[in-house]
């Protein structure tokens, strides 16, 4: 599953590969133990592996111009993503109402721009 991407080329049979995970595999339960596998390997390699932690660093950072699934598993491992899935609802309705604010503002600007055009 590391090599799943919805857009980047991937394994031939990716797709299969995505459905049978799905079907066999809980995703939150595996993404926290991979998440935990990142975390462990960094704490390690601060402590006894400056080099290793600095190649792990340069990987992530060439991955974060694809798409790669990969990358959601490091974020949880940063925490954040993991923190995002536990926000609370009020958290989560005033997320959505600050995107629904945003797209309607682009859509007002992008009517103003063609009225401004004519």
């Amino acid at each position: 599953m590391l090599y799943f991407s919805e857009v980047d080329e991937t394994l031939p049979d990716m797709m299969q590969i995505s459905e049978a995970f799905d079907r066999e595999y809980e995703q939150a339960g595996y993404e926290e133990k991979v998440a935990s596998i990142i975390r462990n390997f960094i704490s390690w390699a601060k402590q006894h592996d400056a080099a290793a932690l600095a190649q792990w660093k340069a990987a992530i950072k060439k991955l974060k111009s694809e798409d790669q699934y990969i990358l959601v598993l490091t974020n949880i491992a940063d925490g954040w993503l993991h923190n995002l899935n536990k926000a609370s609802e009020i958290s989560y309705s005033k997320t959505i109402a600050i995107a629904f604010a945003v797209a309607i503002g682009f859509v007002v600007l992008r009517v103003l721009w063609m009225m401004i055009q004519q």
